[in-house]
Order: structure tokens, then sequence, then C-alpha cells
């Protein structure tokens, strides 16, 4: 940054050869002389030049500058060392000079000389096989025409260690650089030199303050970062940072699990034990086992503490496991639990909150209080994201109507038959509930995505003489409503779930 506001004052001209062309300004031609810094004067800004970019607006760099005509400013002063400093921020150039074009009475005319950061042309990779170097480029964000800056550098680099980390080379070493193209187009190709080195396998992971458990039941709950063993061949021993931090909250929650909800992970040390492996030093305190005691309800009016308990299932001396609280009231997978008890009879706002009353020795009391909150009534049923299938063909399958007591269990079913019907991306099915407490209704938007679910196979066979073809077609989402209708094609009519094979 330096460098740049010390050339301010040093480049600036007050001759200027009547042929100098702005947008590309010859530097050698032109005549300089120093400001004196003892006695600055102050002029009107009559004219702003940008010089030297190829690739950027010169009228969006001319306000990046904060100067405007009509301005007074003092030269030399601070109005151009923060013009500088604006665009210096931007990232986008190597060089900032300005030059004074002319000065008329007490008007100034001022050109930013401008060179830009090279534009990336190519990404060169170093040091691994064709095939490496294939895989590798398509972990690399850089682009074509990007510019090429120490940020889009140390992106690189990183990008390259956490694929590498990621497949257990922790040694893996990387240098990234650019040089400039000799074809006057201000080019650069990015060099990456990587040194992979070999993969970094767990040697051992040990435990310390585990009474409860053994080291090996603990062990299995690493799934990806596993110890070395001759005898396992289908996976590999290796390390890989963001596996190890899920695991070791598997840990946890596994002690949870166990009624031990004070558990904790005291401290986690990795060490070499080789050039090529590591061992991993776990330190637990497993704290007090916990059990459920007495399970107190408040709030509940529709429905029994007797009902309650039986969906809830947990019995008083059962190990203080807070997830299976926690499933049992809101978030079965079969839609076994309080919340759904509720939700099907329209319970919308229903709110079960657990609390701690009492902890007594390895014994927890709990107040479950409820807020059934009003039944709320379906008001409106919409459907987004349907570029081809009909409304009706949706809605047909949909349990929700308006009119209808919300139900939990209805919007499920839903969901599991829109994507029976094989039209809809299921993973990207959604239902989002708008409710409006004031008027106890809730409206419901089906988003859905299509997909492709037409077939067409098409084989063919030569024997004695004669060639044999079969041409197989299966739409499953065809329009027979549309077919006289050539807009209604794309590119065949469909969207009325008709079948043809």
């Amino acid at each position: 940054m330096k460098k740049f506001l010390i050339s301010l004052f040093t480049i600036i001209s007050l001759a200027f050869p009547a042929s100098a062309q702005t947008d590309s300004l010859d530097l050698k031609s032109i005549e300089f002389y120093p400001l004196n810094y003892t006695n600055p004067k102050k002029y009107t800004l009559a004219g702003i030049k940008i010089s030297g970019v190829k690739f950027l607006d010169t009228k969006i760099l001319t306000l990046l500058t904060g100067l405007y005509e009509g301005q007074r400013i003092s030269l030399p002063g601070d109005e151009i060392s923060k013009a500088i400093e604006n665009l210096w921020k931007q990232k986008f150039f190597t060089d900032i000079k300005v030059i004074v074009e002319k000065i008329e009475g007490e008007e100034v005319y001022l050109i930013f000389h401008l060179e830009e950061r090279p534009r990336l042309a190519n990404i060169a990779i170093r040091g691994l096989s064709k095939k490496q170097s294939k895989k590798l480029r398509e972990e690399i964000s850089a682009q074509t025409n990007q510019i090429v800056n120490e940020n889009m550098i140390k992106k690189t680099e990183n990008e390259v260690l956490k694929y590498y980390n990621e497949k257990g080379f922790l040694n893996t070493k990387v240098e990234v650089i650019y040089e400039m193209l000799n074809n006057g187009k201000n080019q650069a190709r990015l060099i990456v030199e990587v040194e992979r080195g070999p993969r970094v396998k767990i040697n051992d992971i040990n435990f310390v303050g585990n009474q409860s458990f053994s080291d090996a039941k603990l062990r299995r709950l690493f799934k990806e970062n596993r110890r070395k063993n001759i005898f396992r061949f289908w996976k590999k021993s290796k390390f890989n940072e963001e596996d190890y931090k899920d695991e070791l909250l598997q840990v946890l929650n596994f002690y949870n699990s166990q009624g031990f909800r004070d558990a904790v992970i005291i401290k986690d040390t990795l060490y070499r034990f080789d050039d090529n492996s590591i061992n991993i030093d776990i330190t637990i305190s497993e704290g007090k086992k916990y059990y459920f005691r007495n399970i107190a309800w408040i709030g509940n009016n529709k429905y029994s503490v007797d009902t309650l308990r039986k969906i809830l299932n947990i019995q008083k001396g059962d190990i203080y496991d807070y997830s299976t609280l926690e499933r049992n009231l809101r978030a079965h997978p079969a839609g076994i639990d309080i919340s759904t008890l509720y939700m099907d009879q329209g319970h919308l706002f229903f709110n079960a909150d657990p609390v701690e009353v009492l902890v007594d020795g390895d014994s927890i009391d709990l107040e479950i209080r409820i807020n059934e909150g009003p039944q709320a009534t379906v008001n409106k049923v919409t459907i987004t994201g349907n570029t081809k299938t009909s409304d009706y063909v949706i809605m047909r399958e949909i349990r929700t109507k308006p009119g209808d007591k919300f139900s939990k269990t209805d919007i499920q079913r839903s969901i599991r038959e829109l994507a029976a019907l094989g039209y809809f991306d299921p993973e990207k099915l959604n239902v989002v509930p708008t409710p409006n407490p004031y008027t106890g209704t809730v409206d419901i938007e089906y988003q859905v995505e299509e997909k492709s679910s037409d077939q067409i196979e098409l084989s063919g066979g030569f024997g004695q003489g004669f060639v044999v073809g079969t041409l197989g077609l299966n739409l499953t989402n065809f329009s027979t409503r549309k077919l006289m209708n050539r807009r209604e094609w794309n590119p065949i009519p469909s969207g009325d779930g008709q079948r043809i094979s």
C-alpha cells in the first residue's frame, strides 16, 4: 500500500502531448514534476479520466474514487490519498498512479492510470499423474478470466489441502504461484505444485476415564476414522478431521443415551506415532448415570394422563435418555408420539415442554408442560413447482382438503403418495404450513420438483440375413387432452398422469 501512496505525488504532469490518449496512456511521453508538500494549493476538480483498464467499467471506477467534478480538493491533499485507497481496496490493480492532465487557473483535470491485475488463462497442476490432476482440478473453484490475486492463490491452496486431508494425506505440501503469459492479453497461468506424500493412517485410538464402556465399544462409534487392522480389507484406515469432529459428538450422544447426561470430553490429543500414522488419545469424564423417576403432566385437557403416559412409554427407573423423551414427545419415525396425537386432531399450535424439576441423587423428576392450543382448520391448499404435471393430478393424491381439521398424519401420507407417483424428486418434496392464529386456520403449500419418468428403449440384432429392431416406449405422465394443442407439447403432451406403453 505504501508504494502506491508514495507514487501519488511523484507522478504528476503538467505537459501532455496532444496525441496522447487516456485509454492507452504512454507514461514515457509525459513530463513529471514533484509537488510542493509545504505549500498545498486548492483547486476545483474539473475533470476525471480513467486510463489503462481493459475489462472494468471506467464510469464505475470513477464513482469508486469518491471524487466528483466541481469538488474542491488540495494538491497534494487527503482527497487524492483517499481516492487511491478506495480503488486499492477493490483488489483489482497492481499499480495506481494519479496524473495532472492540465491546470487552468483554479481548475484541475486528473487522470487515474491503473494497471489491472492479470486474468486467469489456465491452471497447470504439477507433481501428480494425469488422472490425479483431473480429479483435483474439479475441486479447484478458480475459473478462466477471474482476477488473479492473493485471495485466489490462498483459496486454491486451501482447496487442495482440504481435498487431500479428507483423503487422509495429512502431509501434503502445496505451493501455488502464477506466471504471466507473453500474449499481450494481461493473462496469467496458475501453477499448483503438489507433493502429496503418503496417506496418514490411525495407529491407535485410546480412551482415558471410560469406566462404564470398553475402549473397543467406543472405537466402534468411529465409522470413518478407524485404526489400522491388517485383517480389514474393505475400508482403509485414514484420518479425516471433519468426520473426526462428528464422531466425537457420536461418543457424547452415546453416553447421553445411556443415562450419562453430564458426560464431557475433557480433551483429545492427536500425535505422531511414526511418519505415516498417528495416535489419538481421548479423555472422558463420564459423570453420574441418571434414571427417570416421576413424570407429571400439566395443561392436558383433551387426553388423560394414562393415555399420554402410554404413548410416552417411559417408566419409572428407565435410563435417563433425553433423545428417547424427545422422540416420543414429538418426532417418532412411525408417528407414535404425543405431538402427532394432538396435531392429527387439528391442534397445530400444540407444544410440550419437558422441564427437570428435581434431581435427587441419580434420579430426575420431570414436568411435561402442555399447551394444547386451539384446533386449526385447513384454509387453502396450493401447489408450487409443477411445471409439467397438472394441479388436479397432484390434488387427487393430497389428503388435506380445505375445511378439514389440520392433520400431521394426512400431510405425511400425502407426501408419500406424491413420491409414489414417480413424477417428482422425492428429496425435493416439501410442505410449508402457514398458520394464522387469529383466524384458527392454516394454509398448506406443497412444493414439488419435476423429474423425468418416461423411458425409451431401442435395441437391434442381426441374424440369418435379417436385421431385427425393437422400440420400447413407456410414457408415465402423458396427456391425451393436450394432444391436439401443439403449444402444450414439451416435448410431448404430458401432465395428466396417463400411461402409454
